[in-house]
Parts: C-alpha cells; sequence; structure tokens
C-alpha cells in the first residue's frame, strides 16, 4: 500500500487511463460473446424451423469463441504489461533506456 502511495501524480493518471481502455476493451468482448451466442440461437431456431438436426455445437460459433478467448489472453498480458511498466517507470521497448525505477526492490 506504502508503494501506491509514492506513486507520482502522472503514473495515477496513467493507470487510471489504461483502466478506462482496458474496461472498454472488455465491453467490447462481451458484446462480442453476447453477438455469437445471438448468433447461435440464431442458427438453432432456423435449424428447428427448417426441420434440420439441430447439431450440439456450430464449428463456425466454437472457432469464434476461441478466437474470442485468444483475444481476451492477449488483451490481459497487454494491459498487465502496461500497468507493470508505468509500476516500474519501465519502457514497454526492451530495448530502450530504463527510467529511474520508482518503485524500490
Amino acid at each position: 500500500m506504502d508503494r501506491i502511495r509514492r506513486l507520482s501524480r502522472a503514473q495515477h493518471e496513467a493507470l487510471a487511463e489504461i483502466d478506462r481502455e482496458e474496461q472498454n476493451a472488455i465491453e467490447l468482448e462481451n458484446l462480442e460473446a453476447d453477438h455469437l451466442a445471438a448468433e447461435e440461437a440464431y442458427l438453432r431456431r432456423k435449424d428447428r424451423l427448417l426441420g434440420h438436426d439441430v447439431p450440439t455445437f456450430y464449428p463456425e460459433i466454437d472457432t469464434a469463441r476461441g478466437l474470442l478467448a485468444r483475444n481476451v489472453r492477449r488483451r490481459q498480458e497487454r494491459f498487465e504489461l502496461l500497468r507493470v511498466a508505468v509500476l516500474t517507470g519501465r519502457s514497454l521497448d526492451p530495448g530502450s533506456p530504463t527510467q529511474l525505477v520508482l518503485l524500490p526492490a
């Protein structure tokens, strides 16, 4: 907790901006998940109405869900790296010079 108090105003603002950006990304992911659920429900209703066999899963929906899950993991990793960079005062570019580390070891 003491480390959080020692963060500069710029670090606090950067963390708040990262949180806002991540929340927007999460909202988009949730919309995409809702869209996939609606698409699956539509396909099931359509198959029932047409008298077709209703599969237990639709490959295209499962593929899309897998891609969404992969994007969620990437987003989580990206924002975690951003937070660590802000908290440590380091750049995300491994070749760039390191700023003064603001957190004591």
